[in-house]
């Protein structure tokens, strides 16, 4: 344990406290004189700390008292603890007002290996469980923790959940008992090993026998997993399974806000105020988020990236420019969430018209892009525009299959290059290396980028504006 009280005059000493980090001396005078008590039993206890500590200082009983809730725990479970503990304390020292281990809470008399108060008032218990406890124990310690008021978060050892060779999980019985349903799906739990310092996420676990169970599981650093609002776990692959909420607006795009912050919105109508520092300037916008994302947001409400979709006309018209929330997730998964992005962009199929025809359109309509956001535009109409415009001489569906030469005249038109051989003129130009181009993702990107590039200059060169291309 890291907590004990002073004999004579009841002075708690917190061993994971900067006060008493550097008092070895003091604290061996003190356990000399007057020696220390356990807060929990008030059976004595001796302080264990070498000049050259092999393991961290602590306090242990002596004799050992089997019947106390603080009896001499495992060198992984104060390892565990002071980890738990380290990480807490970092991550909302903006926004607890205490952080502590092995916190007595004097409603219930119970000792947490971690607790947290908010400036808001909300409290929580954090518990690490390494070992089996009875039922009857664990059932009176939560009831306890409930009467409080407190939020209990319960996080077992990897010991207690054994990865089997056949990936199936071995849970020990106190473990099953701490299986819950959360916002996240049913049947979930949280491990942490203080080795590897590894956090185990376990959700939709099913029973296959007494010991055995499947579950969907995902492994991250300690330092890599949030907790939401209301203390629940969750990591990048939480945001990532989850495919976003869908408006189906007709006349709208999508963009994301990095790095913002919530506040509670003093407008009743909205939920929060979102508040973006950008190169020294600060933007507020109130906004509402949907239920369904609540799950997502971080308990510090910053550094938040928040995916939303602007409406750019409706035929209500308090909707038109308003952001409605389509994504959250911490800032610091963005690199992690973009990774996902670009595995899911190799699997595009572009060899179909939805692409190149939004390409082309954005082209044909690039004399009057300031005035018209063209990616808000629907396919159907950049389709019809084409068509009248004779760029493309069918109304092809989104999932029709891209052919060469259909292609090469709808560019040809596009530059306003007459030929009548668009093949030879394609080659001239070096859009094809040989009249039988394979139709590939990279062969049609890598065209419609020449493509605009060209048109780009030529607009450039016109003097009504300029456009930068961006690589």
């Amino acid at each position: 344990m890291f907590k004990a009280k002073a004999q004579n005059d009841n002075t708690i000493v917190n061993l994971k406290s900067k006060y008493w980090k550097d008092k070895r001396e003091s604290l061996k005078q003190i356990n000399r004189s007057q020696g220390f008590v356990c807060q929990s039993c008030l059976k004595k206890v001796v302080l264990a700390w070498a000049a050259n500590p092999k393991t961290a200082p602590h306090f242990r009983h002596n004799p050992k008292n089997i019947d106390c809730d603080q009896n001499d725990e495992s060198t992984e479970h104060a390892k565990g603890k002071e980890l738990l503990y380290e990480y807490f304390a970092e991550k909302y020292k903006d926004i607890a007002e205490e952080v502590d281990i092995e916190h007595q809470i004097p409603q219930t008399g119970q000792i947490a290996d971690v607790y947290i108060k908010f400036k808001n008032g909300q409290e929580w218990a954090i518990e690490y469980q390494r070992s089996n406890m009875s039922l009857d124990t664990l059932i009176r310690r939560r009831e306890l923790y409930r009467k409080a008021n407190i939020r209990d978060i319960w996080i077992v050892g990897e010991n207690l959940a054994r990865i089997q060779k056949d990936d199936s999980v071995s849970f020990k019985r106190i473990s099953q008992e701490l299986i819950s349903n959360t916002s996240f799906g049913r049947n979930c739990i949280l491990s942490f090993n203080p080795t590897t310092m590894k956090v185990g996420i376990y959700r939709s676990i099913s029973k296959i026998n007494s010991r055995k169970y499947r579950a969907y599981m995902h492994f991250y650093d300690l330092e890599n997993i949030e907790f939401n609002l209301i203390g629940e776990p969750f990591g990048y692959r939480d945001v990532i399974d989850f495919k976003g909420i869908n408006y189906d607006f007709v006349h709208s795009s999508r963009l994301t806000m990095p790095d913002i912050t919530l506040q509670k919105s003093d407008i009743p109508a909205y939920k929060f105020l979102a508040v973006q520092e950008y190169t020294g300037q600060i933007d507020e916008t109130y906004i509402n988020i949907p239920n369904a994302l609540m799950k997502f947001i971080p308990k510090r409400c910053s550094e938040i990236d928040l995916e939303v979709e602007i409406v750019y006309s409706h035929k209500d018209i308090h909707k038109v420019g308003q952001f409605f929330p389509v994504k959250v997730s911490a800032s610091r998964w963005r690199s992690k969430l973009n990774e996902k992005k670009m595995d899911r962009f190799k699997e595009t199929d572009f060899t179909r018209w939805w692409y190149p025809i939004s390409q082309l359109y954005s082209m044909a309509t690039l004399e009057s892009r300031f005035a018209w956001l063209e990616s808000a535009v629907p396919f159907a109409r950049q389709r019809r525009t084409l068509y009248d415009k004779k760029i493309i001489d069918h109304l092809y569906k989104p999932t029709d299959k891209v052919e060469l030469i259909p292609l090469l005249s709808a560019v040809m038109c596009i530059l306003k290059v007459q030929s009548k051989d668009v093949l030879v003129e394609a080659l001239d130009r070096d859009f094809i290396r040989k009249t039988d181009e394979e139709i590939s993702n990279v062969f049609i990107i890598e065209l419609m980028k020449k493509v605009e590039v060209i048109c780009v200059e030529r607009f450039n060169a016109l003097g009504k504006g300029r456009i930068d291309l961006v690589f």
